[in-house]
């Protein structure tokens, strides 16, 4: 038996951009050998800096440097307290 459950147009719109970003991480890893990670930000609202912390400390770890995508940024009222020069 196979069952299929409709998705709504936000449930969709999430799973698109995940898989934007996992292919966005891969293309970055594979390019770079490795050593170089990828992190997009879609917004920089108060609750998006602990997804922003978690992230990143996941795709940091033994990487020579990381790349902050913020293309298509909703934008927020916290974006002084991200730590990037």
């Amino acid at each position: 038996t196979v069952r299929f459950k409709l998705m709504s147009a936000k449930e969709f719109s999430q799973l698109n951009y995940r898989n934007r970003v996992s292919q966005a991480q891969d293309f970055v890893g594979k390019k770079s050998e490795g050593k170089i990670g990828y992190v997009h930000i879609p917004s920089m609202g108060e609750s998006d800096q602990q997804q922003f912390e978690r992230e990143v400390y996941e795709y940091i770890q033994g990487k020579d440097a990381i790349i902050f995508d913020v293309r298509f940024n909703g934008g927020g009222r916290i974006s002084g307290l991200f730590p990037v020069d």
